[in-house]
């Protein structure tokens, strides 16, 4: 566990606890942002949830973003993945 000293609008506080945000998969800079695109991890669904920044997402339909290995994977005309979880003709 670390700890950090903020500044809160002039207060001052010790924050502790597991660091809340990772850097960006890409650049490594500050991430505000998840990678959506549906996985399958050990037979469960999920997102792929790479941390990324601004600069390094690509923005799809909605609130989502997707990481650069799967943009490339994202029929945008349909609003979701071409291939793996939640497409057509999907294997498990």
């Amino acid at each position: 566990m670390t700890c950090e000293v903020k500044d809160l609008k002039g207060t001052m506080a010790i924050v502790c606890g597991r660091r809340a945000s990772k850097s960006c998969r890409y650049c490594h800079g500050a991430s505000s942002r998840l990678c959506d695109f549906p996985v399958v991890r050990e037979g469960k669904r999920g997102t792929c949830d790479a941390p990324l920044c601004s600069r390094c997402t690509t923005r799809i339909a909605g609130d989502g973003d997707l990481c650069r290995a799967h943009a490339p994977l994202w029929d945008t005309a349909l609003g979701r993945p071409k291939v793996g979880p939640g497409a057509e003709g999907e294997t498990t």
